[in-house]
């Protein structure tokens, strides 16, 4: 049963691949596909936060099996992350990736393994699902703008709530090469911007540099990084086992002889679970306080632009076990240093891991694939569903 899974996966993993779902356009040809090929089943779903924030977007809520207590959540984002100026083979990004190409047993495409394939797989379950006699339910959460900031997460947890669904587990279907994974971190996006005073650049003086107090700041930003790896453990559960610190973005000036009287600064933090993100911050939110100081006509604002929850582990949960029986995994349950839309389910008191077919390092990059053979694994794990759900 399951390599008929597999098969039928990829033939929805190519109509999948082929709806250009970057973050910043529509959703809704893909759900809409998705609606009606659960029709075909009598599927019951309905949809979740339609035009959100102003966009032609929605998330999909559904379930086979009764509404009662207990059962599994499937649950994936239907975005994937921009293309354009990418080198696929065969062409430049857009030309190529969204349609699903088959080389040496990997399938190439845009969300291929972040994170169509799951759903594909999900899709792929349905018609055996819809004849077993299920004691439990099967639900499918379906979001979208995860890319940006897993925006849905939360609403999606709400909508749980307002339910009253109680799964004895949410699987969450990124990419880990079908280990689970019980843990990782949150992520908090910030924009600092600085509003110095523009000159003349053959008078410096007479101006207040926001480049350069941007760039300070920027370095303190560096420095409370380094100092959380130097004081960080030398062994831990997660790959960089401490909270991590990160300028990414410096937007200033207009000319090069022109004093810059703006400086735009975006950074991140990706706080450890329980981390105590003002007393990492506070070097940050004083060197501000300095800086006041010495450019008294200066102004420096910060504000929060996002905030991802992180995973925190529960030690010997029996959800736990029931996660390692379906992904057929003996291996321990490991923890990641990426932020996943499983981070609100669990802060709502949902029962969460993250398990699901393919890589993370295939994430973003140009020739995304997913291989045959962890399409397999991932058909193995909805074939164990099936025996779990219909058990009393």
């Amino acid at each position: 049963m399951s390599s008929a899974t597999a098969a039928a996966a990829e033939t929805i993993l190519a109509t999948l691949v082929g709806f250009d779902t970057v973050s910043d356009r529509s959703n809704l040809e893909l759900i809409t596909w998705i609606e009606r090929y659960l029709d075909e089943h009598r599927v019951w779903h309905q949809r979740v936060q339609e035009n959100h924030g102003g966009m032609n977007k929605t998330s999909l809520i559904a379930r086979i099996g009764p509404e009662v207590e207990g059962g599994i959540v499937l649950s994936g984002h239907t975005d994937v992350v921009p293309v354009e100026g990418q080198q696929w083979t065969g062409g430049q990004g857009a030309e190529t990736a969204f349609k699903l190409t088959e080389r040496d047993g990997n399938l190439y495409g845009r969300g291929a393994s972040d994170m169509k394939g799951f759903i594909a797989l999900a899709l792929a379950h349905v018609p055996s699902l819809t004849q077993q006699a299920l004691m439990r339910p099967v639900w499918f959460a379906f979001s979208h703008d995860e890319e940006i900031g897993c925006k849905c997460a939360e609403p999606m947890a709400k909508e749980f709530m307002a339910r009253d669904i109680k799964p004895q587990l949410i699987i969450v279907g990124e990419p880990t090469m079908m280990q689970v994974v019980d843990e990782h971190k949150g992520i908090d996006s910030f924009e600092t911007s600085i509003t110095g005073k523009a000159g003349h650049s053959s008078k410096p003086e007479d101006g207040t540099n926001a480049l350069y107090i941007a760039s300070e700041l920027a370095l303190v930003l560096r420095d409370i990084n380094e100092s959380a790896r130097a004081n960080a453990p030398t062994q831990g559960r997660f790959p960089t086992p401490h909270s991590t610190v990160h300028a990414g973005v410096l937007h200033s000036g207009t000319a090069r002889n022109i004093i810059p009287d703006h400086a735009r600064l975006l950074w991140e933090v990706r706080p450890m679970p329980g981390a105590d993100l003002p007393a990492l911050l506070a070097p940050f939110y004083e060197a501000i306080r300095s800086l006041r100081v010495r450019y008294p006509q200066c102004r420096i604002e910060t504000r929060q632009l996002g905030h991802v929850y992180g995973l925190k582990r529960e030690e010997h949960a029996p959800y736990l076990a029931l996660a390692a029986y379906l992904a057929g995994s003996n291996a321990p349950s490991t923890a990641v240093n990426y932020g996943t839309e499983g981070g609100a389910m669990g802060e709502y008191g949902f029962p969460t891991v993250i398990c699901g077919p393919g890589s993370i390092d295939q994430a973003h990059q140009p020739d995304e694939y997913i291989s045959r053979e962890q399409l397999q694994k991932g058909a193995a794990m909805m074939a164990r569903l099936s025996e779990v759900l219909m058990r009393s």
